[in-house]
């Protein structure tokens, strides 16, 4: 699919689009019934270490804001030192 313009251009717009729907989505508040849980991004995917420890993975904590009906409505990703999973989220998340 064409869509007239060059590829640099076009992922730079996306990331525009992105970044205003961030901005926009994060100045609400979760509310509702709030579920928060760590997770790891990335790392060796064949041989080398496995885990949550493994090279290059990224440690972020992800929490989502449900209807009454458990529909997930809007969430909210950060990401966080290796120190500050399992220590605690308070300082972690804002707010």
């Amino acid at each position: 699919m064409s869509v007239g313009v060059s590829y640099n251009t076009a992922w730079l717009k996306k990331h525009k689009i992105f970044h205003v729907m961030k901005e926009q989505d994060d100045s609400r508040p979760l509310d509702g019934l709030v579920q928060i849980d760590e997770a790891y991004w990335g790392g060796e995917r064949h041989g080398g270490k496995g885990g949550r420890c493994a090279p290059g993975k990224t440690p972020f904590v992800v929490a989502v804001a449900s209807n009454p009906d458990g529909r997930p409505m809007h969430f909210r990703l950060l990401r966080t030192g290796r120190s500050d999973v399992g220590r605690g989220l308070g300082p972690a998340l804002p707010g």
